[in-house]
């Protein structure tokens, strides 16, 4: 018997702080960025939050530089910017996801790795803990 997963359900209270995720909503409705250490699977992580749409923008753009160079014929009738641009404002993109641009990551073994200028996203529903401010 085949069995359909639902994976498109919100996590529960449980699954996703709060507060967490009320400052998520916040920085998505706002230009406001914070610094943030998130306690993850992965190990500790900790980068500036920026909101969805900014996320989506710096995407695009990467997405359409790369496209840019490898295709330089093609004409496209809108920028991925564009289209990525507008994404955000759909809720199945962004509620449940937390942002992050220029993070350090520090692994069970105590190495960090430095990821400036990079873009991280990631499920609230997959962080254990977090704490304001930066290392």
């Amino acid at each position: 018997m085949n069995q359909v997963i639902d994976d498109t359900k919100k996590p529960t209270n449980e699954q996703q702080d709060r507060l967490l995720s009320n400052l998520v909503k916040i920085v998505n409705k706002s230009s406001l960025e914070m610094s943030i250490i998130l306690f993850t699977p992965s190990g500790v992580m900790c980068g500036q939050m920026i909101s969805a749409k900014r996320y989506f923008e710096e995407t695009g753009a990467l997405l359409d530089d790369g496209f840019k160079r490898s295709f330089p014929d093609f004409e496209a009738d809108k920028d991925l910017s564009q289209v990525l641009s507008a994404a955000h404002d759909n809720p199945l993109f962004k509620d449940g996801y937390i942002h992050l641009l220029s993070y350090k990551l520090i692994d069970a073994k105590g190495n960090i790795s430095n990821f400036d200028n990079c873009l991280w996203r990631g499920k609230l529903s997959e962080i254990a803990g977090f704490t304001l401010g930066n290392f």
